[in-house]
């Protein structure tokens, strides 16, 4: 082969490699219906969240070259082979009901109300803050996940991310080309004033003599979307469009 040649396609996987290393594990986003995603705001104290009334998430889970699962416990169906661990065995160490789960998507709920996600309820919730909810790392503590502000706390399993090439991008600058999966769920919301969404997930990796490692990820501090009840002015417009649509279908059914 060319010698120069062999260097293009050397620095070609590199910058692919790059690219793909660069976008977060885990993001939760908001598609804004042309093809990309809604901007993070950059306003303190929820900066790095995207802000919507609709009623859809997009998250995400992007691989690394060594991680064999992003999601829930990775069970080895090989022999000799070791497992990963299981939520309720990393640390700090979650409530049993979240064993044998996938990834977990968290919603701080302000207000009184319900919320499905993909037409499921929670499988855990308490209106008292654990630091368990929360990344081990004090950096990770973030607006509004903290105590004492009155919130409700709200966990759905969304199930493991798959291991598609290519599947993945950056929601924030809408670049890169990541192996993951986008998942994207449903919103049934009734009630409440507000909605903040967090992902978290076991990622299990293998290092060095095939050892497997099990480490609690997420996306707190970043990439993650707040949602709010609708304007008035917008519930009015969504009003007279489905008037437009009924009366559209009663002539047509004449």
């Amino acid at each position: 082969m060319n010698k120069n040649l062999s260097i293009l396609i050397t620095l070609t996987a590199l910058l692919f490699s790059a690219a793909a290393s660069a976008i977060p594990t885990l993001q939760v986003g908001v598609r804004d219906g042309m093809g990309g995603y809604v901007d993070y705001t950059t306003n303190s104290p929820d900066e790095d969240t995207a802000f919507t009334s609709g009623y859809s998430l997009a998250v995400a889970g992007t691989y690394g070259p060594n991680d064999l699962l992003i999601g829930g416990q990775y069970l080895c169906d090989v022999d000799p082979c070791t497992s990963g661990l299981d939520w309720t065995a990393v640390d700090p160490g979650f409530d049993s009901s979240f064993g044998s789960k996938g990834a977990v998507l968290m919603a701080t709920a302000f207000g009184a109300g319900s919320l499905s996600v993909d037409g499921k309820s929670a499988f855990y919730s308490t209106t008292g803050y654990e630091s368990g909810f929360v990344l081990p790392s004090i950096l990770q503590n973030h607006y509004p996940v903290k105590p004492g502000l009155g919130a409700t706390f709200l966990f759905f399993d969304i199930g493991n991310f798959a291991k598609v090439a290519g599947a993945t991008l950056d929601f924030q600058d809408e670049t890169g080309s990541g192996t993951g999966e986008i998942k994207d769920l449903a919103l049934g919301i009734a009630g409440f004033d507000s909605i903040h969404f967090d992902v978290m997930a076991l990622v299990t990796d293998v290092t060095g003599q095939s050892r497997i490692n099990t480490n609690l990820d997420g996306n707190p501090n970043s990439h993650d979307v707040t949602w709010s009840v609708p304007e008035p002015s917008a519930l009015a417009l969504m009003g007279i469009g489905l008037v437009g649509i009924g009366v559209a279908t009663r002539r047509r059914q004449r």
